[in-house]
């Protein structure tokens, strides 16, 4: 696998660098090479996003044991959209 300038970099770095992203960047960034891939889908990473858009107790309470950070994230950024849809039609 070329990794071009990536590769030389340590993954700690990348993670590190990671960490300041928002759900809709780690996403997109997840769709740039299989490397940023398995990176992006890292929980602890998806458990930050949602700790810095809800309160922790908010999180914790609405996430299920079996489901991952990055599914309550999508979950509730869907719901959300969806809703301000509904409040533009309305309006």
């Amino acid at each position: 696998m070329n990794l071009g300038y990536y590769g030389l970099l340590p993954v700690e770095l990348i993670y590190s660098i990671f960490r300041f992203l928002d759900g809709k960047e780690l996403n997109i960034i997840g769709q740039v090479c299989s490397l940023f891939y398995e990176i992006a889908q890292d929980e602890s990473l998806w458990k930050g996003v949602a700790e810095r858009l809800w309160p922790t107790s908010i999180a914790l309470g609405q996430k299920p044991e079996n489901r991952t950070w990055k599914w309550l994230y999508k979950s509730k950024t869907v719901r959300q959209t969806s809703n301000q849809v509904k409040l533009n039609l309305t309006s």
